[in-house]
């Protein structure tokens, strides 16, 4: 999930119990739990964040990467 600081103060992310200072502007990309996901879309909904899709060409790219461990 491809998420942008949208507040006019840095706020902390959690992705996957580790806290991560986003500054405000910044955008980061997390890899997040259901339970953190659905923390940042309330912060969406209430302004502080925006939440966007990578580009399709990103998108495409990614799919095709093997997982960990390789083949």
């Amino acid at each position: 999930m491809r998420i942008a600081n949208i507040s006019p103060g840095p706020r902390f992310l959690y992705a996957r119990g580790r806290a991560r200072l986003v500054e405000p502007g910044e955008t980061v990309e997390f890899d997040l739990s259901e339970a953190e996901a659905e923390s940042v879309r309330q912060q969406a909904a209430a302004g502080l964040l925006a939440v966007t899709d990578p580009p399709a060409g990103e998108k495409a790219a990614r799919a095709r990467r093997p997982g960990r461990g390789g083949r």
